[in-house]
């Protein structure tokens, strides 16, 4: 029930990056022509319009090195390929639908 972009290379979400403004998630590979994930992850926290839009690193990179370079960087989740389509979806729901459950 999304409407779901997509982009071949950083550069090229960068150049669409003023019709992204109503986005409620990006989902990031690390590997990317041109610029890397992190690179990306890092020019999106870096905009005022994107600052508070959920991202998802979604890649085959899954070293504590990477997962920690990604949180530090502002990724609000990560997973590693291969990847269940199911809990892809949960996550995705989870992170466009807002945190889940509030605890008291």
């Amino acid at each position: 029930g999304y409407l779901v972009r997509h982009f071949l290379a950083s550069g090229e979400l960068l150049d669409h990056a003023s019709e992204l403004t109503d986005a409620a998630l990006f989902v990031l590979d690390v590997k990317l022509p041109g610029m890397d994930g992190f690179q990306l992850l890092q020019r999106l926290r870096a905009r005022s319009e994107f600052g508070l839009v959920p991202v998802l690193m979604l890649t085959s990179l899954g070293s504590e090195q990477d997962i920690v370079r990604a949180f530090q960087l502002g990724a609000n989740d990560y997973m590693t390929k291969p990847f269940s389509s199911a809990e892809l979806k949960a996550r995705i729901h989870r992170l466009v639908e807002g945190a889940g459950p509030r605890v008291r």
